[in-house]
């Protein structure tokens, strides 16, 4: 798949030593109720479409795949596969993380339905554009649950 193809180009602020960020806890979201980590989970265990985001407003849908006992996700386009493992991920990239990022970068991150992750392999991000607050905080969840405590 490439980093280009479903990768944030230039997240190259590399001074961002970006750790998660817990969100505040007054934080409420009106579709967050019919979300939980389990549902979304099961939404992404037999694979389903998912939307990267990339700073010029653009989005592509992708098809993503999680495999828990293999600790890793599958984000894939047309043939190409590309495979994520949950110990590769850096961090998360939300709206409340977003300050040492270029501005272009900042805006597509200040959406409630937009999350990113940075890989520690390549230092590049992925920007995952999701249907409601709930669900891009299902995946907040799910990246602090499994794959930075892995």
């Amino acid at each position: 798949m490439g980093n280009s193809l479903c990768c944030i180009n230039d997240f190259q602020n590399n001074k961002s030593n970006i750790d998660i960020y817990p969100y505040p806890s007054q934080e409420k979201y009106d579709e967050y109720d019919n979300w939980t980590l389990e549902t979304w989970i099961d939404k992404y265990k037999n694979g389903n479409t998912i939307r990267v985001a990339f700073p010029d407003g653009n989005e592509i849908q992708c098809y993503f795949k999680i495999f828990l006992n293999e600790k890793c996700f599958e984000l894939s386009l047309d043939n190409k596969v590309r495979v994520i493992k949950f110990n590769d991920i850096k961090c998360v990239l939300h709206r409340n993380s977003c300050e040492s990022l270029l501005e272009s970068e900042q805006n597509l991150l200040k959406s409630p339905k937009v999350i990113g992750i940075r890989l520690i392999s390549t230092l590049k991000a992925i920007a995952f554009a999701m249907d409601s607050p709930g669900e891009e905080r299902m995946f907040y969840e799910f990246i602090k649950k499994y794959c930075l405590t892995a």
